[in-house]
């Protein structure tokens, strides 16, 4: 990203502005991934010193700089947490997609990527805490993960790696062995 500078009428310089704190781009982008790189580089852009002669042009070469870091490996997923009586709300039932009853405490996931009884390690990536799940039911809903939302974990394994409160936190997510 670079901060405009206006040394002229039509001699704009560009500077370094906030490399540090730019979000890693992911390999596997998702349209909410997307919206919140966007989000991001908004308010970055908003937070620039402000110039009175900013061409189209010029704005576009500091948006084109926000998308030019390294692409990462491993990207981050959101994950959030499912109980029972959300089940109940939602669906009128709490039996999960494998045929069994659905507890809040056990260690279990709902995920469309992966197969049923497949071991995860889910990582909280503010805080590090992780857990390790089972794959067995899916979700979350298509809506849900149309736009960005990977993994539901049980009302258990969310609140091992974050406060209930939180409800949404960015995860990794790896196949434990």
């Amino acid at each position: 990203m670079f901060n405009l500078i206006d040394s002229g009428p039509s001699n704009l310089q560009y500077e370094p502005l906030f490399p540090q704190t730019l979000p890693p781009l992911c390999v596997n982008l998702t349209a909410y991934n997307v919206s919140l790189v966007k989000l991001s580089t908004c308010n970055k852009l908003r937070q620039a010193k402000p110039c009175h002669s900013i061409t189209k042009k010029a704005l576009i070469i500091a948006i084109i700089g926000a998308f030019s870091f390294n692409l990462q490996p491993a990207f981050a997923q959101t994950a959030s947490w499912y109980s029972r009586e959300s089940c109940i709300k939602e669906s009128g039932q709490a039996v999960m997609a494998n045929g069994k009853e659905l507890s809040d405490n056990e260690y279990t996931c709902a995920s469309w990527d992966y197969k049923f009884g497949v071991l995860l390690k889910i990582t909280n990536i503010d805080n590090k805490k992780s857990v390790v799940v089972m794959v067995s039911d899916r979700g979350p809903s298509k809506r849900l993960y149309r736009l960005g939302r990977t993994i539901d974990l049980s009302k258990r394994a969310f609140s091992k790696i974050a406060n209930l409160r939180e409800g949404i936190i960015e995860v990794s997510i790896e196949e434990a062995r």
